[in-house]
């Protein structure tokens, strides 16, 4: 469900943040911390 967010809204920072965090709970840490790289720009470092 996150996932479909995300593609539809990519620049959400929220979103990728809640997307990036799921990934962790299941275990996909590198594509999770591809995801909260995007997620976390200068303006909002977290």
């Amino acid at each position: 469900m996150l996932q479909k967010a995300v593609l539809s809204d990519p620049k959400d920072n929220n979103l990728l943040a809640d997307y990036g965090k799921a990934l962790t709970d299941v275990g996909k840490f590198r594509q999770a911390a591809e995801v909260l790289e995007r997620a976390q720009t200068p303006e909002q470092p977290s």
